[in-house]
């Protein structure tokens, strides 16, 4: 990864934009840890699977693109305008959209609602032990909500065509890109774009697993019918913009029948009950999968995934429907009915635990898959778990079965062979 590079592109990206430097180095901060998180499981991406690529600024180098240039593509393309709302824009008669941040597909517009993001965040000043706590927690989490609505944009794709009433923009963010001249051979400029994707530019295809109504009546199911779909979408994203800055203090959330607790690490979102699963999904389905989740073909992985899993999710749910429609219905249960959703958490982890323990029986087998990598998807898995003080739920036990059995791994297969000898 190239720190400088990435932090000239995202200068000259801030510039053409107006952004302050408060929101250049949240960007340049979620660019550098994103590359990170990604490159060394998916060091390139072949432009086929793009269908942007024709009109990105930074071209594929035999095919294909570093996930550095892919990253960086997306911010460029698909993110044309930020506003920023702050507490005088309000005093001084500026209409409130009542929401702290969105990303607009369509206009390309990310929306950031400092105002209400302060007043949502000092709610939650009593559930930390110290002041400091807080203010160190309110300073991340201001972050982290700008680079959800960031995050939302980075996760869309487009066609080629670039939006007529906006490719004034994408001209400006180039001309400042063509400053940096030093990368001119991996870039081309505005006006090298081919004419006839300057169209007048149709809507999103997808924007995360969110997949725009272009393309139902392909033959695969966009499950955009689920009730609560749009869940699935926010909770795979808060998930992706909490690792991108420092670890949070968590919340524990506790049952006060039964003593069983789960840990929350975003008590500001609405989406804070149901966020842990975002991250045990990623841990079962892995980088991977989630990225082509994300970022490339949503129904590709809806498909993955229910291949994969039907048969977990429809035997604990009784159900015949999809393992994905499952989990959506699942976690929207979960956010609806807060204060009654203890054992509609414990179905849910048992399902996802014997998911994980699918994949991992796979990976048992396979010599080229060390002890340390099956444990680490336990180890991502397991700190979002609800758990009870005499670790007796089913979902941990299992859990912790996995890990004892990993670990006598190699130890057992060497006495089965020698009792054969």
């Amino acid at each position: 990864m190239n720190k400088i590079k990435i932090q000239e592109f995202c200068q000259a990206y801030s510039k053409a934009l107006n952004l302050d430097n408060e929101i250049e180095s949240i960007i340049t901060e979620l660019m550098i840890n994103i590359i990170s998180k990604y490159e060394k499981k998916i060091p390139s991406i072949p432009a086929s699977l793009d269908q942007s690529t024709s009109s990105y600024l930074i071209k594929p180098i035999n095919g294909k693109y570093s996930i550095e240039d892919f990253f960086l593509n997306r911010l460029i393309r698909n993110i044309w305008t930020v506003e920023v709302i702050t507490q005088k824009d309000i005093d001084e008669g500026f209409a409130d959209s009542g929401t702290k941040g969105m990303f607009d597909p369509t206009m390309q517009e990310v929306k950031l609602n400092l105002a209400k993001q302060e007043s949502q965040l000092k709610r939650f000043e009593k559930l930390y032990a110290t002041y400091d706590d807080y203010e160190r927690e309110r300073q991340v989490a201001k972050r982290k909500v700008i680079t959800h609505e960031f995050e939302h944009g980075l996760q869309t794709r487009y066609d080629n065509e670039l939006n007529i009433n906006l490719r004034a923009t994408y001209k400006r963010i180039s001309d400042e890109i063509m400053k940096l001249s030093k990368y001119r051979s991996i870039i081309q400029s505005y006006e090298e774009i081919p004419k006839n994707i300057k169209g007048f530019g149709k809507s999103y295809l997808s924007t995360g697993c969110h997949i725009s109504s272009r393309l139902e009546g392909t033959g695969k199911r966009t499950y955009r019918d689920v009730h609560g779909f749009d869940n699935l979408n926010e909770i795979l994203n808060e998930s992706e913009s909490l690792i991108m800055h420092r670890p949070r203090i968590p919340i524990i959330n506790t049952y006060k029948s039964s003593g069983n607790s789960m840990r929350i690490y975003n008590p500001e979102s609405s989406n804070s009950i149901i966020t842990n699963y975002g991250f045990m999904f990623k841990a079962v389905f892995g980088d991977v999968l989630s990225f082509e989740l994300m970022y490339i073909d949503p129904q590709k992985a809806f498909e993955r995934f229910n291949n994969q899993y039907n048969d977990i999710f429809q035997a604990i749910y009784g159900s015949n429907k999809d393992a994905i429609e499952l989990f959506i219905m699942a976690i929207t249960e979960i956010k609806e009915r807060p204060l009654e959703a203890e054992n509609n958490h414990l179905k849910l982890q048992l399902a996802l635990a014997k998911c994980l323990e699918k994949k991992i029986n796979v990976f048992y087998n396979n010599s080229e898959v060390s002890n340390e990598q099956m444990l680490e998807s336990i180890a991502r898995f397991k700190p979002f778990c609800m758990r009870d003080k005499n670790m007796q739920l089913e979902h941990i036990k299992l859990l912790k079965e996995l890990e004892e059995r990993i670990n006598t791994r190699g130890t057992v297969d060497i006495q089965q062979s020698n009792r054969g000898k």
